[in-house]
């Protein structure tokens, strides 16, 4: 165990070292202090004051059943991405080498790798969960919310390692198998509790789903069960230690996974290809705004900034995970906007219904998409290319802003144009399209211009991640507020949908000059702060 004892201090000095660069700049302080204030008080708050103490234990049947359903859904999806090469192990090649060159034991320094990484992802979740800790003020105590998301977390980290070492034993199909085994055992209970609101015939398997007590264990650990909690611990331990057991003879697996990560990594922080095969420069042409070959074909398709859009879908196109995963998003999406149509469908007021889940959907889309993505320019800003390109940099920040957005417009676009045909909603359906694209670029573009603030990749990932989502809300008032005030006053729903997406196109526009403003001049200072 004395193994450990170097590998905390590399971390400890990490640490202070992040710490001190911190408190250099004041603005970035000022901004760690609020967010630690923040969590710090709501978790006070949601603990000893009894307006915030739970009054219920979980949200109430059948959601608590849909939450274990997804929870097992995520840890098989997990699965797969370990499976594809996505083991946490490395964070760069100069760690690789050199633990790996180190007379540290295999076994503890992946051991340690795993810790790590669980913890970091662990502590984003929780922060994820805190952001609720108001409107879903019965779902559970805010140690048990904590204790059941890092508990979840370990257990599904621990699939990380047996994974790969049961794919170097009986080969690749090994682990998507297991993949697929996690995720149906998922996806069928919750099918069947959705199927209880689209066909009346199904409501006796949906009820025999919620009586197996899976939601009932999710109730109690969100609520500070202790022998809830110390189970979900113990099957996390059970597992982390056969993992321990079996990291031998893996340092070529991860070397290999890492270094595919790691490239992959890059590749997406410089907008998945190179800056020169974006801007149409071949080896051995001018860095000038040329035209894009595809790689398949050659033939000349955008050119300029415009190209940055040919670019990602390139990305999209050789990339196989990112491809199974934009088509399980858009079933799942079908499925759930057809879930949603239905219920609507049923209801009193469909228009409403649909509303308030779209809205509650989106929220927590919100809050997911701005913890799980960062911005980052980096790779791009460092390259002369990228400056000597005859477009202006506005252009290619508005095309950027655009591009990467599709992956996520699309899922959503599906959904809800499934629940408008569901429900047969014609305004529903006109306003549908350009609605989830305003919304998807607005993400886009407050993540822009918050990254032209605080390029760190730290702060992306930490309380401008919380920053992002507040800011998302606040932005997106002004829009709805205008839309409900002409659909109350003038019953005019198509004319303030219109109304409120010009609203929030100028926002847009405004949010994406102030990144063009602050990146203009200082172009190399954010590429080394991003670091």
């Amino acid at each position: 165990m004395n193994d450990f004892a170097p590998l905390l201090y590399l971390e400890a000095r990490s640490i202070v070292n992040t710490l001190r660069q911190v408190a250099k700049q004041p603005a970035r302080l000022v901004m760690w202090l609020l967010a630690i204030a923040y969590f710090g008080f709501f978790g006070y708050l949601r603990s000893h004051d009894r307006t915030f103490a739970p009054t219920a234990r979980g949200l109430g049947e059948p959601f608590d059943t849909l939450i274990f359903c997804g929870a097992t859904i995520l840890t098989g999806v997990g699965i797969y991405f370990a499976a594809a090469g996505h083991v946490a192990a490395f964070t760069s090649q100069a760690d690789a080498r050199f633990l790996i060159g180190s007379r540290l034991r295999e076994r503890n320094v992946i051991a340690w790798l795993q810790i790590r990484h669980t913890l970091h992802f662990a502590g984003r979740l929780i922060a994820f969960i805190l952001l609720y800790t108001v409107i879903f003020h019965q779902a559970g105590t805010f140690v048990g919310m904590a204790l059941a998301m890092l508990g979840a977390t370990l257990t599904g980290a621990a699939f990380g390692i047996p994974v790969v070492k049961m794919q170097h034993r009986f080969g690749d199909w090994s682990g998507y198998a297991l993949a697929a085994v996690v995720i149906v055992c998922g996806v069928l209970p919750a099918l069947f509790v959705g199927l209880a609101y689209i066909a009346p015939s199904a409501v006796p398997l949906a009820n025999a789903t919620v009586h197996l007590g899976l939601g009932r264990l999710v109730a109690t650990m969100l609520a500070g069960d202790g022998w809830s909690l110390a189970g979900l611990f113990g099957a996390a331990a059970v597992l982390n230690a056969a993992a321990y057991m079996g990291s031998q003879d893996l340092y070529p697996e991860l070397y290999r996974t890492s270094e595919r990560s790691i490239t992959i990594s890059a590749l997406r922080r410089s907008g998945s290809l190179s800056v020169a095969a974006a801007l149409g420069v071949r080896p051995g042409r001018r860095a000038s705004a040329g035209s894009v070959a595809s790689a398949d074909s050659g033939g000349a398709l955008l050119s300029g900034a415009w190209a940055l859009l040919w670019k990602d879908w390139i990305a999209f196109a050789h990339s196989k995970n990112a491809r199974s995963a934009f088509a399980f998003a858009v079933a799942g999406a079908a499925a759930v906007g057809a879930i949603v149509g239905a219920v609507a469908r049923r209801s009193h007021d469909p228009g409403s219904t649909i509303a308030a889940s779209v809205g509650g959907i989106g929220s927590m889309l919100v809050v997911f998409l701005s913890f799980g993505s960062t911005i980052a320019l980096a790779v791009d800003l460092r390259k002369p290319v990228w400056w000597f390109s005859s477009d202006p940099l506005r252009l290619r920040l508005y095309v950027w802003t655009l591009a990467g957005g599709w992956r996520i417009a699309v899922p959503i676009a599906v959904g809800v144009l499934t629940a408008a045909a569901v429900v047969g909603s014609l305004p529903l359906l006109a306003l549908a399209v350009p609605a989830i694209v305003m919304f998807v670029t607005f993400l886009r573009a407050i993540g822009l211009a918050l990254y032209a603030l605080f390029p760190s990749r730290l702060d992306q990932r930490g309380p401008v991640a919380m920053l992002r989502a507040l800011l998302i809300w606040l932005a997106l008032m002004p829009p709805v507020f205008l839309w409900l005030v002409l659909v109350v006053a003038a019953h005019a729903a198509v004319l303030g949908g219109i109304l409120a997406l010009a609203l929030a196109l100028l926002e847009l526009l405004l949010l994406v000059e102030l990144a063009v403003a602050r990146i203009a001049n200082n172009g190399i200072a954010f590429a080394q702060a991003e670091g």
